[in-house]
């Protein structure tokens, strides 16, 4: 994770608690998907239905779509456990970082066709996000 986010440019997605600090520490611009959970849980269930049985484009091959009752658990207890903490977190980034919240689809839908119009969208990840090395791997338990 260090070696990714010392590079130039990057796009990290997530919300693994073990590496907050320190993608927060690097980055420039966090943008947060405040999504109220039953979007979250529709969207995950609809993936999971688009791609049953096979590997999303974005993941590795070998890794198909799964959906545990432990991760619908942690989505719908997400905004009690977590949601303040990572607001927190945002409103203490320093000078020169910016943090995005986005609480709606429409704010989401907005948001990137700011990004897709800018001619310099978060200082230029945006357009390069594609050829940056993928950071995960597919574990199998």
């Amino acid at each position: 994770m260090r070696r990714l986010v010392a590079a130039d440019a990057w796009i990290l997605d997530g919300n693994y608690g073990g590496t907050l600090d320190l993608r927060l520490a690097a980055c420039d611009t966090a943008v947060f998907l405040d999504v109220p959970r039953r979007f979250c849980l529709a969207r995950v269930i609809t993936r999971r239905l688009r791609h049953r049985g096979r590997s999303r484009p974005e993941l590795p091959r070998g890794c198909p779509e799964r959906l545990s009752l432990e991760f619908l658990g942690w989505i719908w207890s997400y905004p009690h456990r977590r949601r303040a903490e990572v607001l927190r977190r945002l409103a203490a980034l320093g000078g020169g970082q910016r943090s995005v919240v986005l609480r709606t689809a429409a704010e989401v839908e907005a948001f990137l066709m700011a990004q897709a119009r800018s001619s310099h969208p978060l200082d230029g990840a945006w357009k390069r996000a594609d050829i940056l090395p993928r950071p995960w791997t597919c574990e199998r338990k």
